[in-house]
């Protein structure tokens, strides 16, 4: 037998193990990057700088997250929802409407809500804010047709009459027998002196909904237009009574009651006066019926009253163009030419395109002798006035003629421009 001598642990030698190997293949190539990283190290470094940049901000905002904790849950706007339609119910509709500011952003798909806080701003006299409103009503639900008919209501108030138009026609293309559509369909086309067109329609919202409140209170502005005062006067009870008490109705009323008139069986300026001081009772803050008491008083001379009133207006809404034209008229009553001017100007400045603000505007800088700037708002007021008579509406033409002709700014050859505007402007109305 043979025995072997090799070692118990003996390994036969290998080669060049494959670690070396693969090191001695990149060690040369790092040196290589590293070199040519070290040549070109100023082009690189504004790109190194951002990732190291980019790595900071991710680290500081995994630290933020996690010391910031779980997210804070939305509020429920159940509660608040029920509040607001509590006090809209109770006819406190200012109350109502602050509470619907605070929560229209939780509830973008309630339309009951975005319609009522649309109808808010309008009573409210906040008209631009309430065009947006409206859009936003459509976007909560385009296939509603009260979302249209709201929208057509506030672009009315607006004064963009074509606009309104197209909204009630696709209000009534969803819901050929929704009353309130169809009644604001028909104040727009009384609105564009289409007297007819909107007796029509009142007539349809009258058929199709007997209960609704809006077909009266357009059907009290056609009797109106007819100088039927008395058939208006009932309808817009009626209109005030089935709406509990919706602000935009109640003033109207109360308008009417406070002129006395020759052909009308009931007259009582102290009913209307009492009307509008309930209402402010129950609304203190509605910047539109502080308006209208301010204007009362302001025609039965007492400024100081009125100035009052007028403040309390403009303190309660800044943007309130019609509180700041009245205040500029108690002022020019003062004999405050400065203040009035600055008054009239702001009314303007916030977006009314009345021709009687228009009017007023130039008639004070008429009085501080800035003729270059009277002449302006006479020309600009003027094209205004004549769309406005051409429509049936209020008639500023004749003051605006006399006016100039008999300016002690010379305005000998009157110049007055042709109207460029569209015959159907977005004329402010004077609520």
């Amino acid at each position: 037998m043979r025995l072997s001598n090799r070692p118990r642990y003996y390994r036969p030698r290998r080669g060049c193990s494959l670690r070396v190997i693969v090191i001695w293949l990149i060690v040369p190539l790092l040196i290589v990057i590293g070199i040519g990283i070290y040549q070109n190290r100023d082009a690189l470094r504004p790109m190194i700088n951002d990732v190291l940049g980019e790595v900071v901000s991710d680290a500081g905002e995994a630290v933020a997250t996690l010391q910031s904790g779980p997210p804070t849950p939305t509020p429920d706007p159940t509660d608040r929802i029920q509040r607001a339609r509590l006090a809209w119910n109770q006819g406190t509709y200012g109350e109502a409407l602050m509470i619907y500011e605070d929560i229209i952003a939780l509830v973008p798909n309630d339309v009951d809500t975005h319609y009522r806080y649309t109808l808010g701003l309008i009573m409210e006299g906040r008209v631009i804010e309430a065009v947006n409103a409206g859009e936003r009503t459509v976007t909560a639900n385009p296939f509603s047709s009260d979302a249209w008919a709201i929208r057509a209501m506030a672009l009315n108030r607006a004064g963009r009459y074509q606009e309104s138009l197209s909204s009630a026609l696709r209000a009534l293309e969803l819901n050929e027998e929704n009353a309130r559509a169809r009644a604001f369909l028909a104040e727009t086309y009384l609105d564009l002196g289409q007297v007819g067109r909107a007796e029509t329609e009142v007539e349809r919202a009258m058929a199709a909904d007997p209960d609704a409140f809006e077909p009266y209170f357009v059907r009290a502005r056609i009797y109106g237009s007819r100088f039927n005062w008395d058939a208006m006067i009932e309808d817009l009870q009626t209109a005030y009574e089935r709406s509990g008490g919706m602000t935009y109705i109640g003033l109207l009323l109360a308008a009417e009651l406070l002129v006395e008139r020759a052909d009308r069986t009931f007259n009582d300026p102290q009913a209307g006066l009492s009307l509008l001081q309930e209402m402010n009772e129950t609304n203190p803050n509605s910047p539109i019926i502080l308006e209208r008491l301010g204007r009362y008083y302001w025609t039965q001379g007492d400024v100081n009253q009125a100035a009052d009133y007028l403040n309390r207006c403009i303190a309660a809404n800044a943007n309130a163009f019609n509180c700041h034209f009245w205040m500029g008229r108690v002022q020019t009553a003062n004999e405050d030419f400065d203040l009035a001017a600055e008054s009239f100007v702001r009314a303007i400045e916030l977006g009314s395109i009345n021709p009687q603000h228009y009017y007023w505007a130039g008639v004070s800088q008429q009085n501080l002798g800035n003729c270059v700037a009277a002449r302006q708002y006479f020309d600009t007021g003027y094209e205004y006035a004549q769309i406005d008579a051409q429509a049936g509406r209020c008639d500023w033409v004749g003051d605006f003629q006399e006016t100039m002709r008999t300016s002690p700014c010379g305005f000998i050859d009157l110049g007055l421009p042709t109207p460029t505007i569209e015959t159907t402007p977005e004329t402010t109305p004077d609520p």
